[in-house]
């Protein structure tokens, strides 16, 4: 297929939101990685907004060690961008190959403080830094990838991160990220922490294997891991000093910059370097006597054995289909059953025996290798390991009522990594109808078509249908538009005929049926000679109201100026004040001196 002048050759990937094909470009003559956006997905205004960002946040960073931009373009009714063709292998995938020596972990961090740094001077934090974006070259040297997600500080761009949203791969978040709070660069620092402390100790700091999503969202906010040096005694304690930098829960705790970052990582390489001649000298230095002499001439002689051991022996690789396993009869030594490498299994499968008895791959490898070194192991277990190895249930003598009977294997299956997160956090995730989890999500789903849906309270439901293979991510950006349902106000009077007005606005005449958008409004019929009727209603999304006014006529002005005058006396009233007035005091003192 061509997309503009880019003929593609062959698929290299799937993403979440596009898709990545080698092509060729004639007019050159040059081979490109040719990303194109997914039909369904141009629909989507955010995401369209998105993977143009990502070619406007690469174009403005030229830098040896970040992915170069050539072209972007529409075709097909999709949009693609012409990027640069790497020649490596992600991260990712070396780290389940081999174990890096400190000095490659410290090259390979000191690379990336520096990119990053280069990056965060113009403005771009990545907040994705995670094994699969960064790709090695053959000479050892980094490209960093994927700027989908990354966060520009600049005042012409005009798309924004909203207050609350989580973006990024969970197991690689800063704090900020899970909490949802602004990130600058020290986020991207907190990411290379996780990096060099899985390159150094091979295993992550948050989110080990049988942890939850939310119980490693936790670790990451609130708990410490345990130092490398601890659990690595080969691991420089300087170096752990600076991961555990690098892992601080709150921004200032880190490293200001990827330059300060680069520096003390020089330092420890250098420490590295000078450390085993210094240590030597002080060591001469210190003896005072023949046998301390002899002790320190051990002490070197056993530390050259074991850096000589450790360089020149690979690291033992876990591959539980290659290992030999002893049949029923004990004698013979047969091939087990074919079966993946743990290297190519995110997390070991679980193993139901037909017994009840459960092993993982990583309890099958370790009994196995104990029946080859003569390690005793009970017969009922032994029992569960040939059955788990051979697929049928072997006579053993030594079990009480042990017998021959085939019994089928259950396949170990790898499952696929379904990555999700929303706008907003917190949405409930579907798998095939069956609730799974919320937003942010990470799950590992068995192969095959499976139906995903997204939904969100007063937002309209996001679905895919995927069909999941073996080993591979899934990840998912949703955006959730949120739903339009107006609420409905049915309005009437006595008399009818009243007129509407809805916050000032004539809305017709009752009875009437009003569609209005959430909120509070006031009310008020007018009708002649009738008062006007006000009141004030809050409506919810969705939400069925109605009002029922009776409305109170006005009276004629005749009526109210008599209701106005005051009624007249009463007669009882009028004979007793005439009497208390006549023989009142005042009025009899008057009378007498009318008389002289």
């Amino acid at each position: 297929m061509r997309y503009g002048r880019y003929e593609t050759l062959r698929e290299l990937g799937r993403g979440s939101m596009g898709i990545v094909y080698e092509a060729h470009d004639p007019q050159i003559d040059r081979t490109v990685a040719l990303k194109v956006l997914r039909p369904e997905a141009c629909v989507n205004e955010l995401s369209v907004q998105r993977f143009l960002r990502e070619a406007q946040t690469i174009g403005r960073l030229s830098h040896p060690r970040i992915v170069t931009v050539y072209d972007i373009g529409g075709d097909h009714g999709t949009l693609f961008i012409a990027m640069e063709h790497l020649e490596g292998e992600p991260l990712n995938t070396r780290m389940k190959a081999k174990r890096f020596t400190t000095g490659e972990t410290l090259d390979l961090g000191i690379q990336m403080a520096e990119t990053l740094d280069h990056a965060h001077g113009k403005g771009v934090v990545h907040r994705d830094i995670k094994p699969s974006n960064i790709v090695v070259r053959s000479d050892g040297t980094i490209k960093i990838t994927d700027f989908g997600i990354a966060h520009m500080e600049d005042s012409a761009c005009t798309l924004r991160t909203h207050q609350g949203e989580i973006l990024g791969t969970p197991a690689f978040m800063s704090p900020e990220q899970v909490l949802g709070r602004p990130v600058d660069g020290r986020s991207d620092l907190f990411s290379v922490g996780v990096i060099l402390y899985q390159l150094s100790t091979g295993q992550r700091p948050f989110g080990h294997q049988g942890s939850t999503l939310a119980s490693m969202l936790h670790a990451i906010v609130h708990a410490s891991p345990p130092e490398p040096s601890e659990l690595d005694a080969d691991v420089d304690p300087e170096l752990s000093r600076v991961i555990m930098r690098c892992l601080g829960k709150e921004p200032e705790d880190r490293y200001p910059t990827g330059a300060a970052l680069a520096d003390a990582l020089r330092e420890c390489r250098r420490g590295g370097q000078a450390g085993f001649a210094s240590r030597l000298r002080s060591a001469f230095q210190r003896q005072a006597s023949a046998v301390g002499f002899v002790h320190v001439f051990l002490a070197v002689a056993l530390s050259l054995a074991a850096t000589l051991f450790y360089t020149f022996t690979p690291p033992p690789m876990a591959d539980v289909a290659k290992w030999p396993e002893k049949t029923a009869a004990g004698n013979a030594m047969v091939s087990g059953p074919t079966a993946p490498s743990l290297a190519d299994a995110l997390v070991p499968d679980v193993t139901q025996e037909p017994s009840g008895a459960v092993f993982t791959q990583a309890q099958v490898a370790t009994r196995q290798s104990g029946e080859r070194d003569g390690t005793h192991i009970p017969g009922g277990e032994r029992i569960a390991l040939a059955r788990s190895s051979t697929g049928r249930e072997p006579h053993d003598p030594d079990v009480e009522g042990a017998a021959d009977v085939k019994r089928p294997l259950p396949p170990v299956q790898v499952k696929g990594i379904l990555e999700i997160v929303s706008d907003p956090p917190g949405a409930e995730v579907l798998v095939d109808g069956e609730p799974a989890g919320v937003t942010p999500f990470v799950s590992r789903v068995p192969p095959g078509e499976r139906r995903v849906t997204v939904r969100s309270t007063d937002h309209a439901p996001w679905e895919r249908t995927l069909q999941v293979e073996a080993g591979k991510e899934y990840p998912f950006e949703v955006a959730l538009t949120p739903a339009k349902k107006e609420a409905v106000l049915a309005v009437a009077s006595e008399p009818p005929g009243a007129r509407i007005l809805v916050n000032g606005a004539p809305r017709g005449e009752t009875p009437s049926t009003l569609k209005l958008p959430p909120g509070k409004h006031k009310v008020k019929l007018q009708h002649k000679r009738f008062k006007t009727y006000q009141t004030e209603v809050v409506l919810a999304r969705a939400d069925e109201r109605s009002i029922e006014a009776r409305l109170t006529p006005v009276q004629p002005r005749a009526t109210r100026v008599a209701q106005a005058q005051p009624p007249p006396p009463h007669p009882i009233s009028t004979v007793a004040s005439q009497v208390r007035y006549q023989l009142s005091p005042h009025t009899l003192w008057r009378r007498v001196r009318s008389l002289f």
